[in-house]
């Protein structure tokens, strides 16, 4: 992990997560795996979620464990995490593509003891040549496009064994009158563009030193989950 210091080290461990520079596994990501995050064999909750989609049986189905799993690329948007405060709420089809090639799974992060809450959205594009950074580029240019007064602030970034490289940028922004941290994490996982955008409130790290960093380091760690599923949907 890029941007770390030895408290950030002692978090992970006392998190159970990982730590700078050591590897992470799929495991680790706030979803959680879906082995260890069943639902009932019907997926009521995937279910509705794809009937509500415009297009939603062209890309995605729900699996025997209650996801919903895009098709085209394998991604799997698990219902929730272990801890139960996590949601999936909505399921996107951009149709600026063909049907399938721009997906996203939106999720809401209800607020712990631990942690702030706030929104986190997992998205697989269909890759046109793009490696990370460009996306990354990308997905900053919109981020500053559609918050004019978005101020730049670091984030975590993960460095995992088995995924190519992870790039990443946090803001600062004005959400309702409230400051907001707003982070992006993208990789490249064969024919596809992964990215992550997680939302929440903006801890003062001077008052929470330890929260601000958890909620910061659970952010960045979304992006293994999707990640990992696409790829082994590859390799299946």
């Amino acid at each position: 992990m890029r941007n770390c210091n030895r408290f950030v080290v002692l978090m992970l461990a006392v998190l159970g997560l990982a730590s700078c520079a050591t590897e992470t596994s799929p495991s680790a990501a706030p979803p959680g795996d879906t082995a260890t995050n069943k639902a009932p064999a019907s997926a009521p909750l995937a279910d509705n979620l794809i009937a509500a989609t415009a297009g939603g049986t062209a890309a995605f189905r729900s699996d025997e464990n209650g996801n919903v799993v895009h098709i085209q690329s394998g991604m799997t948007c698990p219902p929730t995490n272990a801890a139960g405060n996590v949601a999936l709420e909505r399921l996107f089809i951009f149709p600026n593509s063909p049907p399938g090639d721009d997906v996203g799974c939106d999720y809401v992060m209800a607020p712990t003891e631990d942690l702030p809450g706030g929104r986190v959205s997992l998205y697989a594009t269909r890759n046109r040549g793009m490696s990370a950074a460009d996306y990354l580029a990308a997905s900053v240019g919109q981020i500053v496009a559609f918050h004019g007064t978005a101020q730049s602030s670091k984030v975590p970034v993960l460095t995992v064994k088995g995924l190519g490289p992870i790039e990443g940028q946090g803001f600062v922004i004005a959400m309702n009158g409230q400051r907001m941290k707003s982070g992006v994490w993208v990789t490249v996982v064969g024919d596809w563009l992964v990215k992550i955008r997680a939302t929440y409130p903006l801890i003062d790290s001077a008052d929470n030193p330890a929260m601000a960093i958890r909620a910061d380091v659970i952010a960045a760690m979304w992006i293994v989950q999707p990640a990992f599923s696409i790829q082994k949907a590859a390799q299946d």
